[in-house]
């Protein structure tokens, strides 16, 4: 996006080769073409984490601070036991391993092994697809939508939006309409081969956002600043009732539900059949018989704030409450931006608890962390 000659940032000590080993263990996962395997994601996770951990030890915190670290670890691991997701937990152990680092540099560099991964693994689908053992697309409910070599075209579009706000946090006191030009086309393009409309939608929020940035700064700091404290709050309410309500056929709701493409009627049968959670419930052998009523013949969480409700536990989305509101505390139209478009991509995605697929939660490090210069 910038004609700036990308310089690659060595991976130097145990934070950044952690991050390293992290990101290589979130991008394989996801990648349908490189060699990986259930073995080697359990290596790679150990490895990083326990790499990470060192460098949360290394930095001597007082006893408070370690107990409270401790406390926040060991509900962040019952709750990998009792739902099986780890991503959330990731989050966290990551938050903690670059308190007092450079936000900036350790944006960047997600930022630059991710971009090497992201073009990796599509060039490496081309590639298979030429010699005829893989085939670039899938055709979902009629539809031929193209992967590029990822488990499915949302996650391509997830890690690409990730990408975009990424850059954008990086370039964003140089950003110029031409930037905002071309990250429009690079969406373009995607949505013709991925068909993800919602997260299209989501980028044209982002880039209109920054827009008015560029028009008027001054009077959007304040809007900004209220819009990151209450995006969080005010969506995960709409989205309660919608899923509470959805057998009620009402229509607003009935419009929403087909504008992010069912995410509220599948919201709403995990609602129905299983309420919701505060610590956490294990859904992973949920099945799903198709009837009249729901008409779902498989199921999945596609928005962040349904599954924290129904599945991850609601002391997590308190929490994201909390430090998103504490965030907004430094009056940076950075941080809201980041913050906001965070809150938006979770209405059609859960893959934002996890900071390598959309950063902005890795901000909550801010939070914890002695020196804070991110303007």
């Amino acid at each position: 996006m910038s004609k700036t000659k990308i310089k690659l940032i060595r991976p130097q000590g145990f934070l950044y080769f952690g991050l390293l080993l992290m990101l290589v263990k979130v991008i394989l996962s996801v990648s349908e073409v490189l060699p990986y395997s259930e073995g080697v994601d359990r290596i790679l996770s150990v490895l990083a984490a326990s790499i990470l951990l060192i460098e949360i030890l290394k930095k001597r915190y007082s006893v408070k601070r370690l107990v409270i670290y401790i406390l926040i670890i060991f509900l962040a691991l019952y709750g990998v036991l009792i739902t099986g997701q780890y991503g959330l937990l990731i989050t966290i152990i990551t938050c903690m391993a670059i308190s007092d680092a450079d936000i900036n540099k350790v944006i960047q560099f997600i930022f630059q092994y991710e971009l090497l991964l992201f073009i990796l693994n599509i060039t490496w689908s081309i590639f298979m697809s030429l010699l005829g053992s893989y085939s670039l697309s899938a055709v979902m409910y009629g539809v031929e939508r193209y992967k590029f070599g990822f488990v499915h075209p949302n996650t391509l579009s997830v890690i690409l939006f990730n990408l975009i706000i990424m850059w954008i946090w990086i370039k964003f006191e140089q950003i110029k309409w031409k930037h905002l030009g071309f990250i429009f086309f690079i969406s373009l393009v995607s949505y013709y081969f991925t068909k993800t409309r919602t997260s299209f939608f989501c980028v044209l929020l982002v880039i209109i956002m920054v827009a008015f940035l560029m028009i008027k700064k001054r009077k959007f700091i304040k809007i900004y600043k209220y819009m990151a404290a209450l995006i969080i709050p005010v969506l995960s309410i709409a989205f309660y009732f919608m899923i509470k309500l959805r057998t009620s056929n009402i229509t607003i709701i009935m419009l929403v539900d087909r504008f992010l493409s069912a995410r509220i009627t599948l919201g709403g049968y995990a609602y129905v059949h299983y309420g919701l959670t505060m610590f956490g419930q294990n859904l992973q052998n949920m099945s799903v018989t198709w009837n009249e009523i729901w008409r779902l013949n498989s199921f999945t969480f596609d928005c962040t704030y349904i599954y924290l409700m129904v599945n991850q536990g609601i002391i997590w989305l308190i929490m994201l409450v909390v430090s998103f509101f504490m965030l907004t505390k430094y009056k940076s139209n950075k941080i809201n931006v980041a913050l906001i478009s965070w809150g938006l991509y979770a209405m059609t995605e859960v893959h934002g608890l996890n900071g390598f697929m959309c950063f902005p939660v890795l901000l909550v490090s801010l939070l914890i962390s002695k020196n804070v210069e991110v303007c």
